[in-house]
């Protein structure tokens, strides 16, 4: 859940409900708003997210478990709060990239290590095929899996020479 008091400015919003959060949007992640609404936004047809522009004086609440994207259409001012762990289980909605991220959270709960391991590799392996081998938002769960298998090393070193290899 979040929500943001905006005071002065405009802030265009992006939201998708869970369970509808496409992998186009997925390949878009990490990069500029700006990006995703000139080539996949006009893409998605059916699967496009509720989108709104926020008015000063306008408070925008994003319940758990949806997931969102904004650009300031000009100079913004604004507080926000974000909570970064969903009370919702995600995926009870559909296996899209908001349920992915939930498993990773949730996957250092596995009960041995062994499980753990097994878990992660899968949980990158479907990263790496939602994202169109850019899981950038997913390396931040890198380092539990590096604790409980040496695969996790050398998946870094490929992650890594991918984008070595992009720039």
């Amino acid at each position: 859940a979040a929500f943001l008091t905006l005071f002065a400015g405009h802030k265009r919003w992006h939201l998708h409900p869970p369970g509808a959060f496409p992998n186009a949007t997925a390949l878009a992640l990490h990069r500029p708003v700006s990006t995703f609404e000139a080539t996949v936004l006009p893409t998605l047809g059916a699967e496009a997210p509720i989108s709104c522009v926020q008015k000063a004086g306008e408070t925008m609440f994003v319940p758990d478990g949806w997931a969102h994207a904004t650009i300031n259409v000009d100079e913004t001012i604004g507080i926000a709060w974000q909570r970064t762990t969903a009370t919702v289980n995600a995926c009870k909605h559909g296996a899209d990239y908001v349920c992915l991220t939930q498993s990773f959270v949730s996957a250092p709960l596995a009960a041995s290590a062994e499980k753990q391991a097994v878990l992660f590799k899968e949980l990158f392996n479907r990263a790496d095929e939602i994202t169109g081998d850019f899981p950038a938002g997913f390396l931040r769960h890198i380092t539990p899996y590096w604790k409980v298998s040496p695969d996790a090393k050398e998946y870094f070193k490929e992650q890594k020479s991918r984008e070595i290899g992009r720039a």
